[in-house]
């Protein structure tokens, strides 16, 4: 009896028949790649196939990127002689290209729909042969020679391309079947109509990557984050980023991993004290089965399948989350540490760590207390990056710029300067975006350069108003100008301070950064 389908319409209505709909399926399970991927030994090749898993699980899926990048790539299909030749709009194929491009068809019978002057036609009646060139310009062409007793001694190249034609129904069955079964054709040999498909990927992922690439504002830590990334890949160890919030090592990381489809996996960790919120927060990225009804082993044992083989590198932020948090904890081992280093690391698996200042080496010492020995993970770091706190002035106007790119100089400095006075850094800027891009929603006639003002001073209100100093009158004489006050000096030091308002250290610090900016 069917568990898993609509009930009849007579009984009570249930949303969760539909659970297991085709319709809900999405993309191709990581651990099958990995199984796929193993028959390879060019990386090139491996970091393909999982760029396409990764794609699987995108909007859209592979259905979605099937129908764009056919479309990018039109002018590429054909057979070799035919891309030799050239089809441009209204070219005609003589007698030795037709033969050459007839011996490049694999397709049964269509070659034979083909027929040059003092050849028969075999199988097929000129009335059918006439019906299946739709294009008028092809029938009339090919009209014309049979009214003389004859076939065609010459063929236009848009008769090619009808046969040669290929859409998105027939590329994405065998990109999925590519992706899992082992039998399948590489991708290099997959479609005779198609010979540059290999290459045509090979560029669509660079394109991928150069679009990651120029959508991001580089700064000096930024570039120390793509070092330590990169070094942690091409030597497949394990490495802690260290930084504090706001500095853009998040966006850094993130950028880097979306620079490197196939090869490298970014995972924000949620917040959680069981083994399910950390496998649940892995299986999602690499696309492994991660329902409400899998228990933790089950997720573990497919996020190994799939990682063990070291194809892909782990970039793990919010990396705190790996401790446990309460104080009861520091009595046992923390049990995910452990799994990351046996399971993962110690298969050679690259993973990078990123987290706050300190924290790392705060939870080693501890669980150290209670027994655990936090060597066996330390002397696994390969290398711990500790990143500045602030990024320079250059850095910080280029961000602003690249967020406000209609704002001038003196109000992109504006914004950098008050970046550095809060508390979120970068993320005020980012914040302050979507507020200027509220109001134009709500304000479309007021300029960006407004908005921008509005939004900045609910951020920093403008500083009041000093009265003006005092005048004094002297006798026979006409009002003079202003006359400082002469200051007097409390009698003591220790009151002097005592009575001054507190003033934080970090304010004081970045009031004198921001005369710089």
């Amino acid at each position: 009896m069917p568990t898993r389908s609509q009930a009849p319409q007579s009984a009570v209505f249930r949303p969760d028949a539909f659970a297991s709909s085709p319709d809900f399926e999405r993309g191709i399970l990581g651990n099958q790649v990995a199984a796929r991927c193993q028959l390879f030994t060019d990386p090139e090749e491996i970091a393909v196939h999982w760029w396409l898993q990764q794609i699987s699980w995108r909007e859209g899926g592979l259905s979605a990127f099937a129908e764009q990048f056919l479309a990018a790539y039109a002018d590429r299909i054909g057979t070799p002689s035919m891309l030799r030749f050239g089809m441009k709009p209204g070219q005609i194929y003589n007698r030795e290209q037709v033969i050459q491009i007839r011996t490049e068809i694999d397709a049964s019978g269509i070659k034979d729909l083909f027929p040059l002057k003092g050849e028969p036609l075999p199988d097929h009646s000129r009335e059918g042969w006439l019906d299946y060139l739709s294009d008028r310009a092809t029938q009339s062409h090919a009209a014309r020679d049979l009214r003389s007793a004859c076939h065609p001694n010459c063929y236009p190249a848009s008769a090619f391309q009808q046969v040669c034609c290929l859409d998105a129904d027939d590329l994405l069955p065998y990109l999925k079947d590519a992706l899992v079964n082992p039998a399948a054709k590489k991708l290099s040999t997959a479609f005779w109509n198609f010979p540059s498909l290999w290459e045509c990927l090979v560029e669509y992922r660079e394109r991928e990557i150069e679009a990651a690439r120029a959508g991001f504002v580089t700064t000096a830590l930024s570039a120390q984050v793509w070092d330590e990334l990169d070094y942690a890949l091409e030597s497949r160890g394990f490495i802690l980023i260290e930084g504090r919030e706001g500095i853009g090592k998040t966006e850094a990381a993130r950028t880097w991993c979306a620079q490197h489809p196939g090869r490298a996996v970014y995972v924000r960790l949620e917040s959680g004290t069981d083994e399910q919120t950390l496998y649940r927060s892995i299986a999602r990225r690499i696309g492994t089965a991660c329902s409400y009804g899998r228990k933790a082993t089950e997720m573990r044992a497919r996020i190994q399948d799939a990682l063990q083989p070291g194809h892909l590198m782990l970039v793990i932020d919010e990396a705190h989350f790996l401790w446990p948090m309460s104080d009861r904890s520091e009595r046992t081992a923390p049990k995910r540490v452990d799994w990351l280093r046996t399971a993962l690391i110690d298969f050679g698996v690259p993973i990078a760590l990123i987290s706050t200042p300190q924290f790392f080496a705060r939870q080693c010492e501890r669980f150290r207390k209670s027994g655990w020995n936090s060597n066996q993970v330390e002397r696994r770091l390969a290398r711990t990056k500790t990143l500045p706190d602030s990024l320079g002035k250059e850095d910080l106007i280029a961000v602003a710029r690249c967020y406000f790119p209609a704002a001038g100089l003196p109000q992109v400095k504006k914004i950098a300067g008050i970046a550095l006075l809060t508390i979120g850094y970068l993320t005020t800027i980012a914040n302050l975006r979507r507020r200027v891009d509220f109001f134009a929603r709500r304000q479309p006639e007021r300029p960006e350069t407004e908005l921008i003002e509005q939004a900045l001073s609910e951020i920093a209100p403008p500083p009041a108003e000093q009265p003006p100093a005092p005048s004094v009158q002297r006798p026979g004489k006409g009002l003079a100008g202003p006359v400082q006050r002469p200051c007097r000096t409390p009698a003591t030091a220790p009151d002097r301070v005592r009575n001054q308002p507190a003033v934080p250290f970090s304010h004081t610090r970045e009031q004198a950064a921001l005369t710089t900016v």
